[in-house]
């Protein structure tokens, strides 16, 4: 994706949520920074028809940088998300007062991804069961958030990804240096004083040579 390309794909995002703020509905989390640092990560690790798995997709605003780097590549997305949220965030809220699947289906729509994109509407563990070992180019994981689920998603999706290929995720808060130097801190919680510790503590147990990019929370690991 060109620097105008992202521009313009977050600016219509922007324009989307702005659109349907009286829901109160958060987009998920993502910044500008996060959208851009993805892109460029993507784009880096770009082969022909890629397969992509992003696992906690919630109304698709990172979908649409995963679906856009599936298009120059004529590959496809499966966005995997039950669209319940979970009880630690306020995703759980707005997934009781609006259908956020809906949400997503339009949000894709506007953006001209609708046939790039599949949908499973599932749990990790079993959406995880429809693919083969060594199969997927990337799997991006940023569902729930707490130190078990992040644990079991890395274990669940890093099988299925391809030598050379991709496993990346979002909300790893710190730098990695301090990630490893105070995991031990973190193992008593999930969420301490704004940062993510269980995907702190579960990508530093299973990923001790992850990478994170800069001005971003976005960790990667090439496997």
């Amino acid at each position: 994706m060109t620097e105008e390309e992202l521009r313009v794909q977050w600016e219509s995002q922007d324009a989307y949520f702005k659109e349907i703020n009286g829901l109160s509905i958060t987009h998920g989390g993502i910044s500008k920074e996060d959208f851009e640092g993805l892109a460029n990560l993507l784009g880096k690790h770009k082969r022909k028809n890629m397969t992509i798995v992003e696992v906690g997709c919630w109304t698709g605003t990172s979908s649409i940088v995963l679906a856009h780097i599936a298009q120059e590549t004529d590959g496809v997305v499966y966005c995997v998300d039950w669209f319940q949220g979970s009880g630690t965030s306020n995703l759980e809220d707005s997934a009781r007062l609006y259908n956020i699947k809906n949400v997503f289906k339009d949000n894709i729509e506007k953006a001209g991804f609708t046939s790039r994109i599949n949908i499973i509407d599932n749990t990790s563990e079993e959406a995880s069961k429809q693919f083969e070992d060594n199969s997927l180019d990337v799997v991006f994981i940023d569902a729930d958030h707490r130190y078990e689920y992040v644990k079991q998603d890395i274990e669940l999706w890093y099988p299925k990804v391809k030598p050379g290929g991709l496993i990346c995720g979002h909300d790893l808060d710190i730098p990695i240096e301090h990630a490893k130097d105070l995991i031990n801190i973190y193992s008593k919680f999930d969420y301490l004083k704004g940062l993510h510790c269980g995907v702190i503590r579960a990508v530093m147990e299973k990923f001790p040579d992850a990478k994170k990019l800069d001005n971003s929370v976005i960790w990667y690991k090439v496997k």
